[in-house]
């Protein structure tokens, strides 16, 4: 890589071995990023070293490390580094990322850090909005899909001894839960009386809650709800909120920036084990849409709004010190190498997908 310039923007992902998913998420927000920043070089890095070789191996596409883009920009004379991470939160993957931005300070003039995509207020609502849109032209077509599930990665409670993270890693997705509460006004909080999941129960669920009025004129919005693979809101949890409302076609979409092994298999897969084939056994139609969130011009626009408030020293994190303003952060992105190696084709990313 030769550097025309001395300035420069990292774009820092987990990084995907779905070829597709990938020209059409982590790809896009760098051309976008390229395209908002043209004073500055475009350097890619990706931290699973794993899928680095991966797809060097099938691909020969050849990416470097952040450790590694950094040596390069330094060698190369770049001064002043901007980078902007991909991740969803800022999790352990982002709080790595930090930690090793804070070991090259001394080798650039400047090194500025952006934040993830879900850190502020602002950004629930923003992806709330853009997820309600999608939701809302998918229903044109299909306009009897009464709810809409989302699905996270998600992360134990607790970290293991020695990880930094919040002490309620699950937060975002529990406050962006509230933002779709609200924006849809079509889901009733507070109601914890559930219907056993997986018991065939949907038409009766749909029957108890019915209103003529409601469904002669049809809700205005269709319910959006979250859940996650490992962590809170759990996949049984939305289930039975999904039943206990009634809803009766459900639209299935990936909350995770690519759309990978999770999207393709957990999700929308024909294994009995599936999300689509429990709701599908529960009673319900489902409808699935294969795109991740990367995809969204609202999303990659929430990226390069980030990058430009950070290249202005607003909401900037201070390589190896806590980012301003990230109440709501999760360890949702983090990854493990030696789990991801035991599923070689199809290895776990830390932004929820296995990639």
């Amino acid at each position: 890589m030769s550097m025309s310039e001395k300035k420069a923007i990292l774009a820092v992902s987990f990084g995907t071995s779905w070829k597709e998913t990938r020209q059409k998420t982590i790809e896009q927000i760098e051309a976008d990023l390229q395209a908002a920043f043209p004073d500055r070089s475009l350097c890619r890095a990706w931290t699973s070293g794993m899928i680095i070789r991966k797809v060097q191996k099938e691909e020969g596409l050849q990416v470097d490390t952040p450790q590694e883009a950094l040596e390069r920009m330094s060698a190369d004379g770049v001064r002043d580094v901007l980078v902007q991470p991909t991740h969803m939160l800022d999790g352990y993957e982002n709080q790595r990322l930090k930690g090793l931005l804070a070991e090259y300070t001394a080798r650039f003039d400047q090194i500025r850090l952006a934040q993830p995509l879900l850190t502020s207020q602002e950004d629930l609502e923003e992806t709330a909005r853009a997820l309600i849109e999608v939701c809302e032209t998918a229903r044109q077509s299909e306009p009897d899909i009464d709810a809409m599930l989302l699905m996270g990665h998600g992360t134990p409670e607790h970290l293991p001894v020695g990880q930094a993270g919040p002490s309620d890693p699950n937060a975002v997705y529990h406050a962006l839960q509230e933002v779709f509460d609200r924006l849809t006004g079509s889901r009733e909080s507070g109601n914890t009386e559930s219907v056993k999941p997986g018991s065939g129960k949907a038409d009766d669920a749909a029957a108890e809650s019915e209103n003529p009025e409601k469904n002669e004129a049809g809700p205005a919005r269709a319910a959006v709800y979250v859940a996650t693979v490992e962590g809170t809101p759990s996949f049984e949890e939305a289930e039975a909120a999904i039943l206990r409302s009634g809803a009766r076609h459900v639209l299935l979409a990936p909350l995770m920036v690519v759309a990978g092994d999770h999207a393709h298999n957990d999700l929308a897969g024909e294994d009995e084990d599936s999300w689509k084939s429990r709701l599908e056994s529960a009673g319900c139609r489902t409808t699935v849409i294969d795109a991740g969130l990367g995809e969204l011009p609202a999303i990659r626009r929430l990226y390069v709004a980030h990058a430009r408030r950070a290249e202005r020293g607003q909401e900037t994190a201070n390589a190896g010190k806590s980012m301003p303003g990230c109440k709501m952060a999760d360890a949702a992105e983090r990854e493990r190498e030696s789990t991801a190696d035991e599923h070689d084709a199809a290895p776990m990313n830390r932004t929820g997908e296995r990639v």
